[in-house]
């Protein structure tokens, strides 16, 4: 054992490398070592920069509050360590009190894999189990000053273990820091981790269906008309690229099973002329991977530089609008039902929201009925028995649910845009202040897109009706 020698405390300083940087209220200590003494000695190492200094290993806290209480010398035992001793040994010493922060505990597993450790040695030096060392090293990852901004006044870090752990199934780490940039409050972070989520797996399988169907010789669509405007274009299949192509199970009429990947794929191959000549394409639109076929009378060498009437140009930009409307309603109502199923934490005072949604309702003219709210869930095509389940179901919802629930179909069964593709304003302020209820619980629009049909401000909207300018490119051209 190292002999103990009293040192000035003027020599000893906090150890550099120390993972840990908040010592909290430190007074107790300090009028416990006014009274007693310190009664542990420091384990110190002798400072690589200064030999008439010593770095703290062991006793940073004790350090801080002796210097409060007004002592001159610590007792010490010097040890004879190398870089990655000590800051094992800080860690561990930490760890085991269960002293650091997890952002602390982060850069301390972040320095040991630096210096050479591995994963399960780092859990063996710290006493971590190796699953909590490798969310950490992920922790690591992410940006500081980003972090910082969620510890509130007192310092307490504001984000759960489970909010960083969700963040790690993005694979991006920008992406991460990103949405923890702009994400305002905790609420806001687990929408925007489950959204980035499913965008990269809609991403993940959209790859998987383009790689399957470039292989059968499909072309890949660039025409700005694909999917939204029908003249030259017939619909083959539309799927979905929520579920895993692999693993998505559709029955065929003869009642086998088959991936969704093999359905599309057979569904392509019924068009072998088609494919063949070279008609066949497919492009990504909003949520879903589309095959179409050119129909015979617009050839790929036509001049798509020939001056379109203009209520052609207007029907297209009012169906695109649409879709975009669509694909937001589909985002509120997957919203809505995490909402309803716990996965978005609760509001305990719900009674101004109740309120909100109440005059919204009124003001709308919404025609309440039980098949209105079955159609929230079901879809348009929902049928009378599906009507009568639903609404049994929901006899144990709240009345904030309900009130979501039929205020989001509301909202999307009135079109943002009229038939000649204009804005109309008194449609969408119902739709802010659903949505500015739903931002409470933490719902963000994050797409440009989305955010320019809601405000008006999107370049597929026309003006007025004997103005041939969109507004969008009105407004560039003033």
């Amino acid at each position: 054992m190292a002999d103990i020698e009293m040192i000035p405390i003027e020599r000893l300083e906090n150890h550099p490398k120390n993972v840990r940087k908040e010592y909290g209220d430190i007074e107790a200590l300090a009028d416990s070592i006014r009274a007693q003494g310190v009664l542990q000695n420091l384990t110190v190492v002798q400072s690589p920069q200064d030999i008439d200094k010593y770095w703290v290993v062991i006793g940073n806290r004790r350090l801080m509050a002796a210097r409060e209480a007004g002592l001159t010398e610590l007792p010490c035992s010097i040890a004879e360590m190398d870089e990655p001793e000590q800051i094992e040994t800080m860690i561990g010493e930490n760890m085991q009190r269960s002293d650091l922060t997890v952002l602390e505990q982060a850069d301390g597993v972040q320095m040991m894999l630096d210096l050479g450790e591995t994963i399960s040695a780092v859990a063996e030096k710290t006493g971590l189990s190796q699953t909590t060392v490798r969310h950490r090293a992920e922790i690591a990852k992410l940006d500081r000053s980003v972090l910082e901004k969620y510890k509130d006044d007192d310092g307490c870090f504001q984000l759960s273990i489970t909010d960083l752990i969700e963040l790690e199934k993005i694979d991006d780490i920008k992406k991460r820091n990103d949405i923890l940039k702009i994400s305002a409050k905790a609420r806001n972070l687990a929408y925007l981790t489950a959204e980035a989520i499913d965008d990269q797996n809609r991403a993940k399988n959209y790859e998987k269906y383009a790689a399957m169907l470039d292989e059968l010789g499909v072309k890949k669509s660039n025409d700005s008309r694909f999917g939204y405007y029908c003249d030259g274009w017939r619909s083959i299949r539309a799927v979905s690229l929520t579920a895993d192509p692999d693993k998505e199970i559709y029955r065929r009429d003869d009642g086998s099973a088959a991936s969704s990947l093999d359905v599309l794929k057979e569904e392509v191959e019924k068009h072998r002329d088609e494919l063949e000549s070279g008609r066949l394409y497919y492009s990504r639109l909003n949520v879903n991977v589309t095959v179409m076929k050119k129909t015979e009378d617009e050839g790929e060498d036509e001049d798509e530089s020939q001056e379109e009437p203009i209520w052609k140009k207007k029907d297209r930009a009012k169906e695109q609008i649409d879709a975009i409307w669509d694909q937001m309603a589909a985002k509120r109502r997957d919203f809505i039902l995490d909402v309803i199923m716990r996965k978005v934490p609760a509001i305990e005072n719900t009674s101004g929201i109740e309120s909100t949604l109440l005059n919204l309702l009124i003001t709308g003219e919404a025609w309440l009925s039980k098949g209105k709210f079955a159609r929230f869930f079901n879809g348009e095509c929902v049928k009378d028995k599906e009507v009568g389940e639903i609404w049994g179901k929901a006899e144990g919802m709240n009345a904030c649910h309900k009130l979501l629930c039929i205020a989001s179909y509301m909202v999307g069964d009135k079109d943002i845009a009229g038939y000649d593709a204009e804005y109309w304003d008194d449609h969408a302020e119902f739709a802010k202040t659903l949505y500015g209820v739903l931002e409470e619980y933490g719902f963000m629009i994050t797409d440009p897109a989305e955010k320019a049909v809601l405000d008006g401000t999107s370049d597929l909207y026309w003006v007025a009706e004997d103005d041939d300018t969109p507004d969008g490119q009105q407004e560039a051209e003033e």
